[in-house]
């Protein structure tokens, strides 16, 4: 099986797809699929590393270098199914209008792209896009992937009727976590770790944080300022006076990355829309409770299946929680529920904490590796390419 999969780029200081799509490319790799991945972005591919796949790059994404690009890979390795990451990409555009010329099914996974938060913004453009090529892109597609139930909502949302691939994303572990590093009793951190974006809701968590003022900790941020926003998010915690419980770190490599987790007591990602949110996955693994809002896909910090995200009784709900440990809190987007949480969060115990935490660990232990999400993906490729027994992961349109 040839499974060609296309990207705008690979950078992993982008965050997102940049770095989880080469990670799933790898792991696919290992579990038989023959694997391509064209990005169409040469810049910042250091430390990609795709194993048994094959990484080719563009000439920087305009729609036609990046149509000559996708010919002269298909050429190469004659895909029986391409697998296109994201919109609003002139290279993927070419992709899909090359997949139709030579009748090549194709798989699109939006990455959160169709999420009512995304289309919000630079809202012009987009339409203007959707006129032209992105509607039409959308149409062709014989498949869509969701990395979540709520994503796949909002693939629905768009009047889209094809099969749905549900499948997660998958956390890229160290081969051993570091060890705490030591400091004082009365010192507790609260991390956020992510790119410094106003989607991210860094404005709401300043502003819970004045309200709840907790006493001996310190909210570390860490992650790269991709657009200007530090400074706005900074001015907002010198209004409210709260210089001294903020710290801001910077970007960090992946291995001060899991020292930064490692170190934390309690992790928080108030964003307003992700279609997964790698940060919380990685957090869960090294075993910290987490807060996060229901702009993400994660109902399960509750003690909630898959299966009771989208509104089911609380019957359910509770049968679901004895079933599943709880590992954090899922409030809704703003500042006074944000609080909320983070005010329980703070008066539990340390055992309490650690509790949350352990069984966090084993939610990911258990469903977010990336070998076990490859294994489904190459399921999902079988069953579009030769059909058979619909995998349990695929959802048909009602």
């Amino acid at each position: 099986m040839n499974v060609l999969h296309t990207i705008a780029g690979v950078d992993p200081r982008a965050g997102g797809p940049s770095r989880s799509v080469p990670c799933l490319c790898r792991e696919l790799a290992e579990v038989g699929v023959n694997t391509w991945l064209l990005s169409y972005s040469a810049l910042s591919q250091e430390g990609v590393e795709l194993g048994r796949g094959h990484l080719a790059t563009g000439a920087g994404g305009a729609y036609v270098g990046a149509r000559r690009d996708i010919r002269r890979l298909a050429a190469a390795c004659h895909p029986d199914l391409m697998h296109i990451h994201a919109l609003w990409v002139p290279g993927n555009h070419a992709a899909s209008r090359h997949a139709k010329r030579v009748r090549c099914p194709v798989l699109l996974s939006p990455r959160g792209m169709l999420d009512p938060w995304a289309l919000r913004q630079k809202q012009f453009k987009k339409r203007v896009a959707m006129w032209l090529y992105q509607r039409q892109d959308l149409y062709q597609a014989g498949w869509f992937h969701a990395t979540s139930a709520l994503e796949a909502a909002s693939i629905r949302a768009q009047g889209l009727r094809q099969p749905i691939v549900v499948i997660p994303n998958g956390v890229d572990l160290p081969a051993a976590m570091p060890q705490r590093q030591d400091r004082a009793a009365n010192k507790r951190t609260a991390l956020f770790l992510s790119r410094l974006h106003p989607g991210k809701g860094l404005l709401d968590l300043v502003k819970a944080w004045d309200q709840v003022r907790p006493a001996g900790w310190l909210m570390r941020i860490v992650g790269p300022d991709v657009c200007g926003h530090r400074a706005v998010v900074e001015a907002e915690i010198a209004r409210r006076g709260l210089k001294e419980a903020f710290e801001f770190a910077g970007e960090k490599s992946d291995e001060e990355k899991w020292q930064e987790y490692v170190n934390a007591d309690l992790f928080i990602h108030p964003s307003h829309s992700e279609n997964f949110g790698i940060s919380v996955a990685e957090a869960l693994a090294a075993g910290l409770p987490v807060i996060t809002t229901k702009g993400t896909p994660w109902a399960e910090l509750l003690g909630l299946s898959h299966d009771t995200t989208c509104g089911d009784s609380v019957v359910s709900m509770v049968r679901a929680k004895e079933a599943c440990g709880r590992c954090g809190w899922w409030v809704d987007i703003g500042v006074a529920s944000l609080a909320e949480a983070l005010r329980e969060a703070v008066l539990l115990s340390v055992a309490e904490r650690r509790a949350l935490g352990e069984n966090g660990r084993k939610l990911v232990a258990v469903k977010y590796t990336w070998p076990a999400i490859a294994m489904q993906m190459k399921q999902a490729y079988e069953w579009i390419l030769h059909g058979g027994e619909r995998p349990k992961s695929v959802e048909l349109a009602p």
